[in-house]
């Protein structure tokens, strides 16, 4: 988050989840992440087409460094 080249409007989000959410069966609902205690939620914001590939290289990248030491990076 403190490379020049980041985006202005980059940003990492975590959510934390947990009591009542949790009981909830994962088949139930729309959110499977039921077991989880946080989320990580990778986002950024743009207005101009012709910055897509940047933005997009910019975010994938950052989730790359967040995981680079896992053996098996979350899909």
């Amino acid at each position: 988050m403190t490379d020049p080249d980041a985006s202005p409007t980059g940003l990492l989000m975590l959510a934390g989840y947990g009591g009542q959410v949790n009981a909830v069966p994962p088949e139930a609902t729309a959110v499977a992440q039921r077991d989880a205690v946080m989320k990580a939620i990778f986002l950024t914001t743009w207005t101009e087409e012709s910055d897509d590939a940047a933005q997009l290289g910019w975010i994938r990248e950052f989730y790359r460094d967040v995981y680079a030491d896992l053996a098996d990076p979350p899909a």
